[in-house]
């Protein structure tokens, strides 16, 4: 049950008019010209996204690469997206997982979350659950939900880790509670979880299930606002919730 990770990031001081976007690039690209490391990663941004101009992933992997090299752990993780991605440069898991790792150590959640994904599925280095469980761990304590999600699996069917449903049980209703709080990350992967294997069976208390999916589907829902999928993932949540109980 590995869902697809997608190379996001927030954005980087983003001006609110192409005007101001324009004049702010180019400050920032003067900046980055002295080797200001902030700036070197504004820029691999913008050309990440095409802000202000095309997107041009080799502009991008350049600039990443002069800001990850002063140790810009945001940078690093991003190259580290990038070669695994082959966007910009040649695919490389190998180089992807280096870079993910130099990030991971500075403690970046995303990055860890990546790096635990190729130790799990044996991606640029050795296949190894008890690492996956280790950087999935780093990065769930953190609050990252895809995380928490990849440990409850881990816990659920015992890769790396003694099989404990109990405590893959707290790991997913992190999650679900952090996406009825309205987390959009938590809600992005609830509504993934809704079609894997966790959220399989459901439990006897059908009056329980019917509550949470009225509850959670109403239109002053913080899940019920979360454009496009909102019902998807009210469902999500509730099949995890009712899962949960079940262990």
């Amino acid at each position: 049950s590995r869902e697809c990770m997608a190379l996001t990031r927030p954005a980087i001081g983003r001006p609110e008019s192409e005007v101001g976007m324009k004049d702010d690039i180019d400050a920032f690209r003067f900046a980055a010209e002295q080797g200001d490391t902030l700036a070197l990663t504004y820029l691999g941004t913008t050309y990440l996204r095409g802000e202000g101009g095309s997107r041009d992933y080799a502009e991008a992997a350049k600039w990443f690469r002069l800001a990850a090299e002063q140790g810009d752990a945001i940078a690093r993780s991003f190259l580290g997206g990038m070669y695994y991605a082959g966007h910009g440069v040649a695919q490389d898991y190998t180089e992807a997982a280096n870079w993910w790792r130099c990030a991971a150590e500075q403690s970046d959640a995303e990055s860890q979350t990546w790096l635990g994904r190729m130790y799990y599925e044996g991606e640029g280095v050795p296949r190894n659950y008890a690492e996956a469980a280790k950087w999935y761990r780093l990065a769930a304590v953190q609050g990252h939900a895809n995380a928490q999600c990849q440990l409850g699996a881990m816990y659920g069917n015992g890769d790396g880790v003694p099989q404990d449903k109990a405590e893959a049980a707290r790991w997913y209703r992190l999650v679900a509670d952090a996406a009825v709080q309205g987390n959009a990350k938590a809600q992005k992967f609830v509504g993934l979880v809704h079609a894997l294997d966790q959220a399989r069976v459901l439990s006897q208390d059908h009056a329980e299930t019917a509550v949470l999916k009225e509850t959670m589907t109403q239109p002053e829902s913080s899940l019920g606002k979360w454009v496009g999928i909102g019902v998807s993932i009210a469902i999500g949540v509730a099949l995890i919730l009712v899962t949960i109980a079940q262990l």
